[in-house]
C-alpha cells in the first residue's frame, strides 16, 4: 500500500550539464557520465502538492535537465517543467527531446513538457515512472543555452513526497 502526504520537506537539488557537441543525444546514465560538467541551480527545501515553484539559475550554461532520485527505490512523477532560457526569454523545453528511467501508467515523459500544468496523474498530465532504484527524467535542450530559470509543477493528487531528495 502506498502512503501519500500533502507536502514534503526534504533536500532537492537542481542542475544541468553540458556535453561536447559530439556526444550522441541518446540516454547515458548519469553515473557514467564523467567528461560532463555540472552545476548547481538551486536545492528544494519544501514543496506543496499542486504548486508550481520557479528556481534562478543566474544564466547557467547547459544542454540537459535531469532530475534523478539518488540511491533509493522510488517512483519518479512530474507534472511540469519549465525551463527560461536567454537567448530567447521563452520556454525552452516545449517540443524538446526528453525521455527517462522507465514508464508506469502510461506516464510518458513528454508529459512533463507538453505545456500542461494540471498536477493530477488521472488527467495524463504527469510523467511517471517505475518504482526503481535511482529513476530518472531528462531534457535534451538539443543545445547548449544559457538556464535562468527553472520551473518544476508538483503532483497534487497524491504522494507529492515523492520529489523528496531529487536532484535536478
Amino acid at each position: 500500500m502506498l502512503s501519500c502526504t500533502s507536502s514534503f520537506h526534504h533536500h532537492v537539488s537542481l542542475s544541468s550539464f553540458h556535453l561536447p557537441d559530439d556526444t550522441p543525444s541518446t540516454f547515458l546514465p548519469v553515473s557514467l557520465i564523467t567528461s560532463a560538467v555540472v552545476s548547481q541551480c538551486a536545492v528544494i527545501s519544501t514543496m506543496q502538492p499542486w504548486t508550481t515553484k520557479s528556481f534562478q539559475c543566474d544564466g547557467m550554461k547547459g544542454r540537459y535537465v535531469n532530475i534523478v532520485i539518488p540511491g533509493r527505490q522510488e517512483y519518479l512523477t512530474v507534472c511540469e517543467v519549465e525551463v527560461i532560457g536567454r537567448p530567447p526569454a521563452v520556454n525552452i523545453a516545449l517540443g524538446k527531446k526528453v525521455t527517462q528511467s522507465s514508464v508506469y501508467l502510461g506516464g510518458v515523459p513528454e508529459r512533463a513538457i507538453d505545456g500542461n500544468y494540471a498536477s493530477n496523474l488521472e488527467e495524463k498530465s504527469c510523467s511517471q515512472t517505475q518504482k526503481e532504484l535511482n529513476p530518472w527524467w531528462r531534457l535534451d535542450l538539443l543545445k547548449p543555452y544559457k538556464i535562468m530559470t527553472v520551473s518544476i509543477t508538483n503532483r497534487g493528487d497524491c504522494c507529492a513526497e515523492r520529489l523528496s531528495e531529487a536532484e535536478i
